[in-house]
């Protein structure tokens, strides 16, 4: 009897394997699905970090503490997050965790105020900025850190206020904001990080937001309050701006495209129970702006921020 059941029990365990191990194989075969992540509050209280699936509507939480836990940006190959906490005291700085919420560990060991992290397509460096009070007045500048060395030198001298940096394609470059010209009126300036040299990169508008460069280096994403309010795009290779979006109440925080430079994500900031993350399509909104309308990616209230589509995977 024994050895009966002990074959009925082979059989069964080798079936099993049979039936999986083609399952498994489909498995590693299908595509990635596509996935961001986000920072927010369901409940009018501290922010946490989300991963979302797409496709099935799936949110997961990275994060769950008492503390803010903001500002997520995916590394180039998807594997890890960077973003901004305050959970060992009231300073925020910069961490980096896996992606799937493990293996914290923090980044930037300043006494200063750190945000806004940035990884660059070469996955070498990760820039942000660091806030200080000097006489009364805040003083922002970009500072980059080399993940391989770990030494960290400040980028962005003599432009103080410099905000929102954002790699160039080509991991040399980086454009950010600045109000040096006239307190206020932030413009988009280009910075060589390897010569240090800085130059105006947008002459439109007097005051340019949340500059974000797509992936393929043809356009430069920014918003503006001025004239016109809205999501605009600088053509780098027409050195010209075109407005891709106006909605009619200016509503966008942290846009960011997506991997195929088709369309971009950005959240929007109305009332707790009407926020949501958009998507909306470039091509379209160029070629026919009477159809260019942004959808939904998200269905719960809550306060929405940074976007950001996970890098698609080799």
């Amino acid at each position: 009897m024994t050895r009966l059941l002990l074959r009925l029990m082979t059989r069964v365990l080798f079936g099993c394997v049979i039936v999986m191990a083609p399952v498994l194989a489909v498995g590693r075969m299908l595509p990635a699905e596509d996935e961001i992540i986000f920072s927010a509050s369901f409940d009018n209280a501290d922010a946490e970090i989300y991963r979302m699936a797409l496709a099935r509507r799936i949110t997961t939480p990275l994060t769950r503490n008492l503390v803010e836990d903001s500002q997520p940006a995916w590394s180039p190959d998807g594997s890890q997050i960077a973003f901004v906490s305050n959970r060992q005291g009231r300073q925020y700085t910069i961490y980096l965790m896996d992606a799937y919420g493990r293996d914290t560990h923090r980044l930037t060991e300043s006494t200063q105020n750190n945000f806004s992290p940035v990884w660059s397509p070469d996955s070498h460096a990760i820039a942000y900025v660091t806030s200080r009070q000097e006489f009364a007045r805040q003083i922002t500048e970009i500072l980059l850190t080399d993940l391989e060395s770990g030494r960290t030198r400040r980028v962005s001298i003599p432009y103080p206020n410099a905000i929102s940096p954002s790699w160039s394609p080509d991991s040399r470059h980086l454009a950010f904001t600045s109000d040096r010209r006239s307190p206020g009126n932030r413009i988009v300036y280009t910075l060589d990080t390897q010569t240090g040299d800085i130059q105006v990169l947008v002459n439109a508008n007097s005051v340019q937001l949340n500059p974000v460069w797509s992936p393929d280096g043809r356009y430069l994403l920014y918003s503006t309050l001025e004239g016109k309010s809205g999501i605009y795009l600088w053509d780098a290779v027409c050195e010209e701006s075109r407005l891709l979006y106006a909605p009619r109440t200016f509503n966008i925080r942290n846009p960011a495209w997506t991997p195929d430079s088709r369309a971009i994500v950005y959240a929007t900031s109305t009332t707790f129970s009407n926020n949501h993350i958009l998507w909306l399509a470039v091509e379209d909104c160029l070629l026919q702006p009477d159809n260019c309308f942004p959808r939904p990616l998200t269905t719960m209230n809550g306060v929405y921020d940074t976007p950001r589509w996970r890098p698609y995977r080799p």
